[in-house]
């Protein structure tokens, strides 16, 4: 319950508009770089983004990685979009209200 909560305040107190404020997803983001002949890159990484929703009962749980995005070196401004996108998709194919 308490690391549910916290990934929950991830999705809310972003200051990327992800989502609808009112639903209920869990997450995290992750941004990491990539070791290479010795030493990191801090322009190379690999960006994340992995959660679960509605969060108290979750109906699916889903991970998004991308290897060298070039938009963005952030997870919360790669992977965390494309999840959002996919999991709205999920909430409508399978019937699922986030609020819940």
């Amino acid at each position: 319950k308490t690391i549910t909560d916290m990934m929950v305040g991830v999705v809310k107190n972003s200051s990327i508009p992800w989502i609808d404020g009112q639903a209920q997803v869990a997450g995290k983001t992750g941004t990491a770089q990539i070791f290479i002949n010795g030493q990191y890159d801090p322009n190379k990484t690999i960006a994340s983004f992995v959660g679960f929703a509605p969060a108290q009962e979750p109906k699916f749980a889903m991970l998004v990685v991308l290897f060298e995005p070039s938009a963005s070196v952030w997870g919360s401004r790669t992977a965390a979009p494309i999840w959002f996108d996919i999991a709205e998709e999920i909430f409508l194919i399978k019937s699922i209200n986030p609020r819940n």
